[in-house]
């Protein structure tokens, strides 16, 4: 114990000096009845609760949405220039032997109707645009990077050139095979 400890202790009496009023310990019963007997609202807890959850589930679905955002437009960025955004005569190009092949593809498939070996080469001839389409995308997004090398626009053009040069053999192989 120390010196205040001990003083206080020694004077008790000094200290004790005022009573509670009279209805004191009356009034305190009566609020501790009036406490016991008062219903425990709850209600408002799950109130708050759920209106917690809400907006939990509302900053997650944002993140998520904002995050899914995000990803899309980097994904647009990286790809560089797309078809649109190629110079026009390049795009004029493209589309003059897309059609081409588009043309010899409609004429193969009437032929290769005929014959299981058209057939077969009909097959061949998709799996091999197939591998050109995709040769052509690389090429476009090479083109996004350098968009003003020529040899990168020449390799695109030749590419879709080879397109429809394999078609049109392909096309000129089943017309002799039917005469």
């Amino acid at each position: 114990m120390n010196d205040f400890e001990k003083y206080i202790h020694d004077h008790r009496e000094e200290f004790d000096t005022e009573e509670p009023p009279f209805d004191h310990f009356e009034k305190f019963e009566s609020k501790l009845r009036r406490q016991q007997q008062a219903p425990i609202n709850h209600g408002n807890r799950t109130v708050l609760l759920r209106v917690a959850a809400l907006i939990l589930i509302l900053i997650t679905v944002t993140v998520f949405a904002f995050d899914f955002g995000i990803r899309e437009l980097r994904e647009r960025l990286s790809t560089g220039n797309t078809a649109s955004e190629l110079p026009t005569d390049v795009q004029d190009a493209i589309q003059y032997y897309d059609n081409q092949v588009s043309v010899c593809m409609t004429k193969i498939e009437k032929l290769s109707d005929n014959s299981v070996e058209a057939k077969k080469l009909s097959n061949d001839a998709l799996k091999e645009i197939e591998q050109l389409d995709v040769n052509t995308k690389e090429i476009k997004q090479v083109l996004g990077q350098n968009p003003n090398n020529e040899r990168i626009k020449d390799a695109l053009l030749q590419n879709q050139k080879m397109k429809a040069n394999i078609m049109n053999d392909i096309l000129n192989k089943l017309s002799k095979k039917e005469k």
